[in-house]
């Protein structure tokens, strides 16, 4: 039998896949919105109770979570540019404080905590090593005061500590899959298409497909174990490997020179200023670069023998996303 189950983030691609998922197993599924009119990436006959709410405000969010047996959080923000921190930490740390607080309030058994591998430290092995780390990697981003980075791991620290109810932090990867409406990680699949870029940044990184990440939230709810986190990779590699994959998907030529940390870092600032005298924040910024030049190769043993986490190889994601971009015009 279906449980009532609350959900934050489903407009995104990664809730609105994991929103309708729930629904189509018979759950009760009530999500929180800002704005019920901007579904997102949640189709128009979604089938779900949407409730007008938004974390960053307590009082907004009794509603929504009473009764639920589960509260799923994948609401955030992200965002690498040092003018955006306070709002960062506002909604991403702030905001699962009050999540946290509506669910155990709702008596809530289980909360599932969407994290990221931005929460774990990066790991001290060149990127072409193909050494990984894992749940266990120190964190290691706090002197360069990246927001999102410093978001990420108080809000999963905060919601580890809970006490009261059973909670769990899932950390995936880049994701890849259908329903990317804010072009997060299919901008590399739209940089190969265009032929528009000179090169590649010189670390390492964690894909996770769309659907692997689906099924480890409900294993996560399912089976994880109080105060753990699991990632959800799919596949780890350079990005010269990474963007390998995409131009063979795409069948179009991936750039393959490895670009100086030094030179990526003098654009970005570039950027940056421009980014300033307009007011709009900077594709690209040195705290990106900084991320995008070191190791972040996370293997998913842990998820894969605690839950029987069992993800498809890192090409699927890429192979759904193009799909979707094509169908939707976007390509």
């Amino acid at each position: 039998m279906g449980k009532r189950v609350a959900i934050t983030g489903a407009t995104g691609q990664l809730g609105a896949a994991l929103a309708l998922r729930l629904r189509d197993e018979g759950h009760d599924v009530h999500a929180l919105v800002r704005d019920p009119t901007r579904l997102g990436a949640l189709p128009d006959d979604h089938g779900l109770t949407l409730h007008s709410g938004d974390v960053t405000d307590p009082a907004s969010l009794a509603r929504w979570a009473a009764g639920s047996s589960a509260v799923f959080h994948l609401a955030g923000v992200v965002s690498y540019w040092p003018r955006n921190r306070g709002w960062v930490m506002r909604v991403n740390v702030e905001g699962t404080r009050a999540v946290l607080a509506a669910a155990k309030g709702a008596g809530a058994e289980t909360l599932v905590h969407t994290s990221s591998i931005a929460a774990l430290g990066s790991v001290p092995a060149p990127p072409d090593s193909g050494v990984e780390g894992d749940e266990e990697t120190p964190f290691d981003w706090g002197p360069l005061r990246i927001a999102y980075c410093d978001s990420k791991h108080a809000s999963e620290r905060l919601a580890l500590g809970a006490s009261g109810i059973r909670a769990v932090a899932v950390n995936p990867g880049i994701v890849l899959g259908a329903g990317d409406v804010h072009m997060n990680g299919a901008r590399m699949l739209a940089q190969v298409r265009d032929g528009a870029l000179p090169g590649v940044p010189p670390g390492a990184t964690t894909l996770s497909n769309l659907p692997d990440v689906v099924e480890g939230q409900l294993l996560a709810w399912q089976r994880g174990e109080h105060g753990q986190r699991y990632v959800l990779g799919s596949g780890t590699g350079t990005f010269r490997e990474v963007f390998g994959w995409v131009g063979e998907v795409l069948g179009k030529p991936a750039p393959t020179r490895v670009l100086p940390r030094r030179l990526m870092a003098l654009v970005a600032a570039g950027h940056e200023l421009m980014g300033a005298l307009r007011g709009v924040e900077p594709k690209i910024t040195r705290q990106l670069v900084a991320i995008a030049a070191r190791n972040r190769r996370y293997r998913s043993a842990k998820a894969s023998a605690a839950l029987g986490y069992a993800p498809a190889d890192p090409r699927r994601g890429i192979e759904d996303c193009w799909r979707w971009m094509r169908d939707s015009g976007r390509s």
